[in-house]
């Protein structure tokens, strides 16, 4: 997966569950976008995710 793709899906987010405090709600639209992918494209946000340092498991961190 490339940065683009994954700035893509972290848009997903949703912004006003985050800000409401509704961690589960925010991110559900990203988990479900992401059940729909392949394996290797999982793997692939999860490296992009190392290597850009945003920690999506505590974005927007």
């Amino acid at each position: 997966m490339n940065e683009e793709k994954f700035w893509q899906l972290m848009e997903k987010v949703d912004r006003e569950a985050l800000e409401d405090g509704d961690a589960d709600a925010a991110v559900e639209p990203l988990t479900e976008a992401l059940a729909r992918l392949p394996v290797k494209d999982i793997k692939g946000f999860d490296s992009v995710d190392d290597e850009t340092g945003s920690n999506a498991a505590a974005w927007p961190g």
